[in-house]
């Protein structure tokens, strides 16, 4: 069959919107109400928070030394520099014959190393803290910007997780062929959804392997590939085949072997349209382009940590296709459901 693809004009794009914006109307109410309900158990966002890192190395450059955490030399240090080592901020030399002198108002701030961070140092704190804006956010297969509630711990544990706390992953970086050390920073509730650390949180590394031990809750955003293979149309309670592919965006809660997730799709794909003669009978069904939005929950359960979990998703949505007075949808911006089994959002 040929595939025919029709150009929507301005005023039948127009009126597809209107329609989107009609057809969601009722999700949007009720995405109202639970914002209510939630912005009413909502706390205050906390201050910006400095990451310190306690455990961080500091050095200075040469020919300074590190004096209680600051870079400094000796007013006799000072005298025996030569003019070629009297170079850098805080030295200069001065009169004739030169000598060197230091300025402590301009000293080196000493330089941070170690953990998997890009770290700088804080005058004020005198402590190594993280870059701010060096923290990525949330992506698929890892952890980063991730929240953790520890629920409870082991007899005996001597780590330092503490039960029932917040944590918000800061960083991560390969263990093994399977598994990653985290950065945690202790964290709080940041208005309806996330959490932040709290000021000055000193940060903390655990591998990711034992929060899955501990079965600690996880939450987090999640993003990727959508494919909508089959359909139920509402109006006439029909199913449909189509290929419908596209990203989604989502926030994921759970612990480990099970957690769902709470989507919103848009996919591109082909629809079947249909010709008819004068006496109504279908002549021929061409392909027809269709833009469709979807929004859905998707559970996943796992018995291993090691293993992809199964997926069990159920979406709700519309196509939205351009049409003329010879090929028709008759599915067009009508609602369908979509009942997933097994599908892999490359979580």
């Amino acid at each position: 069959m040929k595939n025919v693809i029709h150009s929507a004009a301005s005023g039948t794009f127009a009126r597809a919107v209107a329609s989107t914006v009609a057809w969601f109307a009722p999700v949007a109410s009720l995405a109202s109400l639970a914002s209510l309900a939630v912005g009413s158990l909502a706390l205050p966002a906390p201050a910006a928070a400095q990451q310190v890192v306690r455990e961080a190395g500091k050095t200075c450059p040469k020919p300074f030394n590190l004096v209680d955490g600051k870079c400094d030399l000796k007013d006799e240090e000072v005298e025996k520099l030569t003019p070629e080592q009297c170079m850098g901020p805080g030295l200069a030399l001065v009169g004739s014959p030169a000598k060197c002198q230091i300025d402590r108002r301009q000293l080196p701030a000493p330089t941070c190393s170690g953990g998997s961070l890009p770290l700088a140092f804080d005058r004020e704190l005198g402590q190594c803290i993280v870059k701010p804006g060096a923290v990525p956010k949330s992506s698929l297969t890892d952890f980063l910007g991730d929240c953790y509630r520890m629920r409870g711990l082991p007899p005996g544990y001597s780590g330092s997780l503490a039960a029932d706390k917040l944590y918000q992953v800061r960083a991560q970086r390969p263990e093994g062929e399977s598994d990653k050390w985290l950065t945690l920073a202790e964290a709080d509730e940041s208005g309806r959804i996330g959490c932040k650390p709290v000021p000055n949180a000193t940060l903390l590394e655990v591998k990711a392997s034992d929060l899955i031990a501990y079965g600690a809750d996880r939450a987090g955003w999640a993003f990727g590939v959508l494919a909508l293979p089959y359909k139920f149309h509402t109006d006439d309670r029909s199913f449909g085949s189509s290929t419908a592919i596209g990203p989604y965006v989502g926030r994921r809660w759970g612990t480990p072997g099970s957690a769902y997730t709470f989507a919103v799709a848009a996919t591109i794909g082909s629809v079947k349209g249909e010709v008819r003669d004068a006496q109504g009978n279908i002549t021929d069904t061409p392909d027809l382009q269709a833009f469709s939005l979807a929004v859905g929950y998707a559970y996943d359960i796992a018995k291993a940590p090691e293993t992809r979990a199964f997926k069990v998703g159920l979406f709700v949505g519309a196509d939205w296709v351009s049409s003329s007075d010879v090929v028709k949808y008759k599915h067009n911006r009508k609602p369908w459901v979509a009942f997933q089994v097994g599908f892999d959002f490359f979580d």
